[in-house]
């Protein structure tokens, strides 16, 4: 470290290594100002992550860990109703049956009063009791035989099994449909489905065995699933979401493609556009595909329609770290999904006009509000290559402007629902299955699964039973199912 003497005599007698050590030394300060401004952008960029849970961005409540929560802020609005049930709501309790399977009748030998024989005793009426139980269970053996009769002339002619009886020892139907509704519907892994076979009926079934089962009952149910992707793919409206999935120790992603009364899936190697091709469903679709805003969804030539709840969340959290714009946004953009159920509660197909455009307004405005405070960023280096990265604020403010006519769709067609739970509610299925199942050990077994869980998720929309929906797969009747959309 030089002193001051020293700097000036090296003035004097030296200026030009005066000047070479000056020139180092703003390098360095320009290098170090670089440095810090890096280090700045990463710790804020780490401060927001940290700062991220559930309520506020994409992430699952299962990332948001133990520790103490704030206390929840919903981004429903209060209906002032209270909790529980509602005036008019049927209750849900044991109901008498009118014609129990077994009746148990106690008749008094002796009097209370007197002691006396009631043998012969006038009968006085019954007082009822009724107790709801399954019964035993237990395996029942079929077994079916054709009897060989031998004619006069020689010949020996056999009856003839059922179609469905082809070896010598094999599970019924029920235990098929059994087997593909814990597995499929309540995703229970093969260990746990087996062991639910033995404790409850006494009978082994091996994970081999389940898995031939669910492998037959996908195999008749392809023509349905591929009807199903048909028929979402005709619709008006469809919900899209994806979602990774483990299978074979990889990560593959799971598909979905919705409606109020379908469901579709389909398990892909890749997430993007390739991915969402696999099921055909937005190839040539004409309708309006509802989804978070992933770029590879953009791509497809159709008309699209963003999730208000994804906004609404990324908006909470500029909101809570005090900007403005972003609380006026989540309060617009509610307003307008009030307006909007208020407007169907009178049968009402559209806004009023001047409605509609005072709203965009108010939406323009507050963007450009938020544009102000969060202008272009500039570069700062010259020879870097490349765009300069945008903050995340202008990031979601460059969506909501360029795509604002798919954020408020819902507001221009009544039939756009505000937000994508539709799809999100049939892809929180297949992350509860994979922490109860763990992964697929094959892409075979996800399309296994896919195909039966399309089939019965779409019948639960439209009110059937589950289980004896699978029980009429497992005995050919299933042209008497109807799936239509």
């Amino acid at each position: 470290m030089l002193t001051r003497l020293q700097l000036q005599n090296l003035s004097k007698s030296n200026p030009d290594k005066l000047f070479e050590l000056y020139s180092a030394l703003e390098f360095l300060v320009l290098y170090a100002q670089d440095q810090i401004d890096e280090l700045k952008a990463e710790i804020k960029e780490l401060k927001d992550q940290k700062n991220k849970d559930s309520h506020n961005s994409n992430k699952p409540p299962s990332s948001d860990g133990y520790s103490k929560k704030p206390a929840p802020k919903s981004l429903r609005s209060k209906t002032g109703r209270k909790p529980g049930g509602q005036p008019g709501h049927k209750g849900c309790t044991l109901t008498r049956i009118e014609n129990p399977d077994e009746i148990v009748i106690d008749i008094p030998q002796i009097c209370v009063a007197c002691n006396g024989n009631l043998s012969e005793a006038e009968n006085d009426g019954y007082e009822t009791r009724q107790v709801l139980d399954i019964p035993p269970l237990q395996i029942n053996c079929t077994e079916y035989r054709v009897q060989k009769l031998k004619c006069s002339c020689g010949a020996t002619t056999s009856g003839v099994f059922p179609e469905n009886v082809t070896e010598s020892v094999q599970y019924g139907p029920n235990i098929q449909s059994m087997a593909a509704y814990l597995k499929v519907y309540q995703l229970l892994p093969y260990q746990r489905t087996s062991e639910i076979f033995k404790n409850l009926f006494n009978v082994k079934i091996s994970p081999g065995t389940l898995h031939n089962m669910l492998q037959n009952c996908a195999a008749k149910l392809e023509p349905v699933y591929n009807e199903i992707g048909l028929m979402i793919a005709g619709s008006k409206v469809v919900g899209f979401d994806e979602t990774g999935i483990r299978t074979n120790g990889e990560l593959q992603w799971l598909h979905t493609a919705v409606t109020n009364n379908l469901t579709h899936y389909t398990p892909h190697a890749k997430r993007g556009q390739a991915g969402i091709q696999a099921s055909e469903i937005l190839t040539g679709f004409t309708g309006v595909a509802m989804h978070d805003g992933w770029a590879s969804y953009h791509r497809f030539d159709c008309e699209h329609a963003l999730c208000n709840v994804h906004h609404l969340r990324e908006l909470t959290v500029f909101k809570e770290a005090g900007q403005e714009w972003a609380d006026d946004m989540i309060a617009l953009l509610i307003k307008i999904k009030i307006d909007v159920e208020q407007a169907k509660q009178q049968n009402l197909d559209q806004l009023d006009t001047a409605r509609i455009t005072d709203l965009e307004r108010q939406y323009l405005n507050i963007i450009q509000a938020g544009y102000s405070l969060h202008p272009p960023p500039e570069k700062s280096d010259k020879s870097k290559r490349g765009r300069v990265k945008n903050s995340p604020e202008r990031n979601l403010l460059k969506r909501l402007d360029e795509h604002r006519k798919s954020v408020l769709r819902f507001m221009h067609d009544f039939d756009v629902p505000f937000d994508n739970n539709l799809a999100e509610r049939a892809i929180r299925m297949m992350k509860v299955r994979q922490k109860v199942s763990g992964c697929f050990r094959s892409f075979n077994g996800a399309d296994i699964f896919c195909i039966i869980r399309t089939y019965i998720a779409s019948l639960k929309k439209q009110g059937y039973s589950i289980y004896a929906a699978l029980q009429l797969l497992n005995q050919d009747t299933l042209q008497t199912v109807n799936l239509s959309a």
